[in-house]
């Protein structure tokens, strides 16, 4: 099984970073693989000077359970650099999207953009190596994230948590056009569930956010079948009587 975890959104000393901490140990003592999809932390620029004891005790713990399971992530719109730099962490981790088995994988922040929209030019933008040098060097960087994080706010041209249908299924189209590799799409970013058949007969998933109840998704590789979404705790307990 694979637990999928997207928008959590933490910030350190927040409670609900707590919450998550714990959700952690939980998986540590089950036999889910799990993959991040995306906007786990609130902002995270994976350079040292910027990242908190937050940062550090996920990836500690990703390192160490990479060991005992397959562990994949997948960067959102508030995460930079994190998937070239902590590579060794995880199974598999990416910038943009990932496949596995019949099942495709990205986070969706440019969906809701026209091809040259404001948030893809930003995006590229910040995330480019030249971003990443000046940041490293220049004094004041602290000033310019706080920029970057206000500029990413979740207050887009589709706010939070309206999902548009039509331009998913466009963007699918173009996605899947020739491709029969694939079955189903599983998107986060716009912190509602919607499962949205497609006129080809497949399937995108646009799943539930982790920020406002602690929500994931438990899928079966196997079958491409959704066996469990809702708060952690009753998802992973529902999923451990299963395997018993």
């Amino acid at each position: 099984m694979l637990l999928i975890v997207t928008d959590a959104h933490l910030l350190p000393g927040n409670p609900a970073s707590d919450d998550f901490l714990e959700m952690l140990s939980a998986v540590s003592s089950g036999g889910h693989d799990i993959l991040f999809l995306g906007d786990v932390m609130e902002l995270w620029m994976a350079i040292s000077r910027y990242e908190d004891e937050l940062h550090a005790r996920f990836i500690e713990w990703a390192r160490k359970e990479n060991r005992n399971r397959r562990i994949f992530f997948i960067e959102g719109n508030h995460e930079y650099f994190v998937a070239s730099k902590y590579k060794d962490a995880f199974t598999g981790a990416s910038e943009d999207s990932l496949r596995l088995g019949r099942s495709f994988f990205t986070h969706g922040q440019y969906i809701q953009e026209a091809p040259w929209g404001i948030n893809r030019l930003t995006q590229r933008f910040f995330k480019s190596w030249f971003t990443r040098l000046v940041l490293w060097v220049i004094p004041g960087g602290e000033t310019i994230i706080r920029k970057v994080k206000g500029a990413l706010g979740s207050n887009g041209k589709y706010p939070h948590p309206v999902v548009p249908e039509a331009r998913i299924e466009s963007w699918a189209g173009r996605l899947l056009e020739g491709d029969t590799s694939v079955d189903h799409l599983f998107l986060g970013h716009f912190h509602a569930a919607r499962t949205l058949p497609l006129p080809d007969g497949r399937t995108c998933h646009v799943l539930p956010p982790w920020k406002e109840a602690g929500e994931v998704t438990l899928l079966d590789l196997d079958t491409n079948q959704i066996v469990a979404a809702g708060p952690w705790r009753q998802v992973l307990g529902k999923s451990v009587i299963r395997n018993l």
